[in-house]
């Protein structure tokens, strides 16, 4: 009973192009991995931006003062 059940599984495979797709598993696995990874260091990297854009608008307001050289 079980070979022509298996048969039949192969069938639906071949059918749909399911062997096409054997990879797509790991894959989608890998992009979760990524996303949560991501997810982690928006906060993080958020921070270190609005750090530099301070940083940066500091400078630049310090370099039009008058007297400042440039």
């Amino acid at each position: 009973m079980i070979a022509p059940l298996e048969r039949v599984r192969d069938a639906v495979r071949r059918s749909a192009r399911l062997d096409e797709l054997d990879g797509l598993e790991d894959t989608v696995a890998t992009l979760e991995v990524a996303v949560a990874e991501n997810r982690e260091l928006e906060v993080p990297l958020a921070a270190l931006v609005d750090g530099l854009e301070r940083d940066v608008a500091e400078v630049l307001s310090r370099r039009t003062r008058p007297g400042m050289g440039a």
